[in-house]
């Protein structure tokens, strides 16, 4: 394992079974005027965790299924089951766990795409003091049960 402070590692298990290990690289940049310096993620390296070798295999895809990255959860899911996420590519939220020290600072919300590293913003740039933003993944089964 790096010991880099401008990374953040994850630890998901795929749909087909293999332990993930997924580094998401934030180096520091320049605020906008009046803001603070903040991280920013620039790349995502994905690696199986190869429990026999014990070592790292770093893979360059995602066999048609999508990451979502972020300090409530990490999820990997098929693009099969949910046609409007992007394949191959990274959902991430800002994980600033000091919200308070940054509330000046815009947001580090996007997608990535890991076939060319282009970052895509997914809604308008943030700034403000609320919590970090989360992923919620509702379950059509406990809505439905919830009903009866």
């Amino acid at each position: 394992m790096k010991n880099y402070i401008r990374e953040h590692i994850y630890i998901v298990q795929a749909p087909w079974g293999d332990m993930l290990q997924v580094w998401r690289e934030q180096p520091t940049v320049d605020g906008d005027a009046g803001s603070e310096n903040i991280k920013e993620t620039s790349k995502i390296f994905v690696y199986k965790i190869d429990m026999a070798a014990k070592k790292l295999v770093e893979i360059n895809g995602l066999h048609g299924h999508v990451l979502f990255l972020g300090h409530s959860q990490t999820q990997c899911l098929s693009v099969g089951e949910y046609s409007q996420l992007k394949a191959n590519c990274v959902y991430f939220t800002d994980d600033v766990r000091f919200i308070s020290l940054y509330q000046n600072s815009k947001r580090d919300v996007g997608v990535l795409n890991l076939e060319n590293d282009t970052r895509e913003e997914i809604v308008p740039q943030i700034y403000c003091s609320w919590p970090n933003p989360t992923w919620i993944t509702p379950s059509l089964r406990m809505m439905h049960s919830g009903l009866m």
